[in-house]
């Protein structure tokens, strides 16, 4: 588990980093620091115990099935319709309506009768 952590942390860092480092005009810098956090985590995620790796490998395997085979169970209607909100779609309807959102919180959508959970 402390493997997964390190890993997330090493991707966490490096978008910061590559982010700070284009808003404040130092892109070549804030890209090699991004890269040595995605080279880091690489390495993290390399020396992690097999079963590890096996798990998430069978995660994004799972994943990767429900995208291809209609998504989610929905909670309501019952169908495999269901798939992630999009980050773009969520920041903007955050942004604009604040906690008002609908989507504040939610994370999948059903394509067949709309509903958010």
């Amino acid at each position: 588990m402390g493997t997964a952590i390190g890993m997330w942390i090493c991707v966490i860092l490096a978008f910061v980093s590559f982010f700070a480092g284009i808003m404040n005009d130092h892109g070549f810098l804030g890209c090699v620091v991004g890269l040595f956090f995605v080279f880091l985590g690489m390495k993290v995620f390399n020396d992690a115990p097999d079963d590890f790796k096996k798990e998430v490998g069978e995660l994004q395997k799972k994943e990767e099935y429900q995208k291809l085979h209609g998504g989610y169970k929905c909670p309501s209607c019952g169908m495999m319709a269901g798939h992630k909100i999009g980050a773009v779609s969520k920041g903007a309807s955050i942004g604009m309506l604040g906690i008002a959102s609908d989507k504040l919180g939610k994370t999948y959508k059903c394509e067949n009768c709309k509903y958010m959970w």
